[in-house]
């Protein structure tokens, strides 16, 4: 989870911003996810020894911006059906996408549903729950940044998940 390279430390520092768009929209589509995220990252700060690496936390606490536990990275190619299973049923994976392609279809089967994915959009969906499915791109570059969090890094810290996102949450936050 906190691994990472002087490279990819290097381009989050660059990208702090676009990691706070990404943490603001899960603090506003699931609240009790947003504050165990953080939770979760203030409990490896305070007891870097937690990890097998304790060192790494250091390295990665003045880059990483979000309450997230990872990021993937999604660059010019199909993503076939599939669902998310790390996570927990009611925690949303932030998908934002970017590039020179044309709008492509972003596919929900399981809710017999197809949205427009254009370069700039941010998807934010139960990704356990909801299987999903993106075309490859005709022409263009795409990249497709995923930011999810993992139910075993909960676990272990033992940080309580939150609550589940709902309308009241949503329109009445704390």
């Amino acid at each position: 989870m906190l691994k990472s390279s002087f490279s990819v430390r290097s381009w989050l520092r660059a990208n702090t911003r676009f990691q706070s768009i990404m943490g603001s929209v899960l603090a506003v589509t699931n609240p009790g996810q947003y504050q165990a995220g953080m939770n979760m990252l203030k409990a490896l700060k305070d007891n870097p020894n937690l990890l097998r690496e304790p060192e790494e936390i250091v390295k990665v606490d003045e880059c990483w911006s979000n309450p997230f536990s990872g990021v993937a990275v999604i660059s010019n190619r199909e993503t076939p059906t599939h669902k998310d299973i790390y996570g927990r049923n009611e925690w949303y994976d932030v998908l934002a996408t970017m590039g020179t392609h044309p709008t492509i279809p972003f596919h929900l089967p399981g809710i017999k549903t197809t949205l427009a994915y254009s370069p700039r959009t941010i998807v934010a969906l139960c990704g356990r729950i909801l299987s999903h499915s993106v075309d490859a791109i005709p022409c263009g570059d795409r990249a497709c940044f995923a930011w999810f969090m993992r139910e075993n890094v909960r676990s272990y810290l033992n940080i309580v998940p939150g609550a589940p996102s709902t309308l009241h949450s949503v329109l009445m936050p704390n």
